[in-house]
């Protein structure tokens, strides 16, 4: 007792002398740091080395299913009613507010409407509103915009898991809807905030980029592997640079068209006019190039030529949506407005609209073959992304709701969408693709080892998030000026072209040691 005793004394000295050149910030950044460094050398150890045993992907549709209804059951317990607005004072409204996280796909807007709720809704109507439990609930809120991510990123990894190939017309339009978050987060943000600092630009591409440039400094894959953190980044910049151009444009309505027209012009110039695409980003071939192991004669510009050009065009319709939120919220309202028979018939008729237009677009477009499908996918992807977020959204009722469990699911896309590769599957190697599954059961439990270790992955991707988000605030304090920021940008830059170098020069090391012998 005496020993354990005095241990503790000890203990409790050094922590008090720790305390006082380390602050608490200062301790959970390092701690971040730690732990963030050990999950990507955990990526290594998984993926790169044979410790953990593989086993084969099996897929079986009724399995598949079976687990998606299952899970959604889960959801549906998880439900969670949305808070209703503060009242905004008719005189001196706030502005309006809205927040991005990814830059992308998590998007909460509150568009100061064209018509307020409480100037246009009288006393009584309110009151009885609120009194029967419903109330109004804008469109696409962080909420509601985190479950839509979150139930996409399951199926776009169970595509993955089990080789569900028959889903993957299914699985473009989900990476068609992330990237229409990027257009429709982003436009937000800067055009109601107006916010085009250094500081704001670096964090966005410290939330996009940050892991995958360290997964592919440890792992040696090249950064197209990752092609979906270059698409969020591609059309996060391109609308940064547009809509931070002569900004005081974005105030009237004259400019904000020139600046569609804009985004319009480069997504068709650069992608749809033949030799365009290859003379622009020949200069960053470095960037987006892809040495693909499966197919060595494959031109090393064709990877991203081809996921960019599938998708070049959606994020424009998600800024042309963002842009008019505020109208689309007001004609919520004044269907919710009308009496409780027609506003019920209006909304019947509406939901049914959309339905047969997905039935149209089911039979002409997305039923197609893969081929002939990619080929029409540019140019139609908006609409199943449109008629989804009119029905998920023309009932008051279903505004009001979300389920928990797949708005936790959401927060993490991209940290699961990387982490997927060398902790939940393995690669074959370098650039490789995560053909083989992680065996960390008994032979023979493919369904209890998929459960055990889908825990283990969705826990350090969370860790992964937050851990992200710690060490940004050491990188990129808030409210300092921009010479500190450029200061520690060139720091980190220099940190991690010393770390590629250090990579290169070991690899070629090894390869001439192996050679000798």
């Amino acid at each position: 007792a005496a020993i354990a005793k005095d241990v503790l004394v000890d203990n409790e000295d050094r922590a008090a002398a720790m305390a006082k050149y380390v602050s608490d910030e200062q301790y959970a950044q390092l701690s971040s740091a730690a732990e963030f460094s050990f999950y990507i050398l955990l990526f290594y150890f998984c993926d790169r080395t044979s410790y953990i045993p593989r086993m084969g992907k099996t897929y079986n549709k009724d399995t598949f299913w079976t687990l998606w209804v299952l899970l959604c059951v889960g959801g549906l317990m998880t439900l969670r009613k949305a808070k209703p607005e503060k009242p905004k004072s008719p005189v001196s409204p706030k502005a309006p507010s809205v927040a991005v996280t990814e830059g992308t796909a998590a998007v909460n807007v509150n568009h100061q409407s064209s018509v307020s709720t409480t100037d246009t809704i009288p006393n009584e109507v309110a009151e009885s509103s609120n009194a029967g439990g419903t109330y109004h609930v804008k469109h696409l809120q962080r909420d509601q915009t985190e479950e839509w991510k979150g139930w996409m990123q399951v199926m776009f990894l169970w595509y993955h898991y089990f080789a569900a190939k028959d889903i993957y017309n299914a699985i473009r339009l989900y990476i068609a809807a992330y990237v229409w978050m990027t257009g429709f987060g982003n436009f937000s943000y800067y055009y109601i905030k107006r916010d085009f600092s250094f500081a704001r630009f670096c964090q966005m591409q410290w939330r996009l980029n940050f892991m995958v440039v360290l997964a592919c400094a440890v792992l040696g894959n090249e950064y197209m592997l990752y092609y979906i953190c270059m698409l969020h980044t591609t059309f996060t910049v391109i609308i940064y640079a547009v809509l931070g151009f002569q900004s005081q444009m974005n105030t009237t309505f004259q400019g904000v068209c020139i600046k569609f027209a804009a985004c319009a012009a480069v997504g068709v110039v650069m992608w749809d006019i033949e030799g365009v695409f290859g003379i622009i980003w020949a200069p960053l071939t470095w960037l987006v190039q892809y040495h693909d192991p499966y197919k060595p004669d494959r031109p090393i510009m064709s990877e991203w030529q081809f996921r960019s050009h599938l998708d070049h065009l959606v994020w424009i319709v998600g800024m042309f949506m963002a842009y008019n939120h505020p109208r689309f919220d007001s004609w919520l309202q004044a269907i919710d407005r009308m009496p409780s028979k027609i506003s019920n018939t209006v909304k019947i008729s509406i939901f049914a609209a959309a339905g047969l237009g997905f039935y149209v677009y089911n039979e002409l477009v997305f039923s197609l073959p893969k081929k002939e499908y990619n080929q029409l996918h540019p140019y139609t992807s908006f609409i199943p992304i449109v008629l989804f977020i009119i029905m998920r959204n023309i009932f008051t009722t279903a505004r009001m709701y979300h389920m928990h469990l797949f708005e936790f699911l959401g927060k993490t896309t991209l940290e699961t969408y990387i982490a997927q590769f060398h902790i939940w599957m393995a690669t074959t190697g370098a650039n490789g693709a995560p053909k083989k599954l992680l065996r960390i059961l008994p032979e023979g439990y493919p369904l209890l080892n998929f459960l055990v270790i889908s825990v283990v992955f969705f826990f350090v991707s969370y860790r992964l998030f937050q851990n992200t988000n710690v060490i940004r605030t050491f990188v990129l304090p808030a409210k300092v000026p921009n010479a500190v920021l450029q200061r520690n940008v060139i720091y980190l830059a220099t940190a991690v072209a010393a770390i590629y170098a250090l990579a290169a020069f070991m690899k070629g090391f090894i390869t001439t040691s192996s050679v000798g012998m």
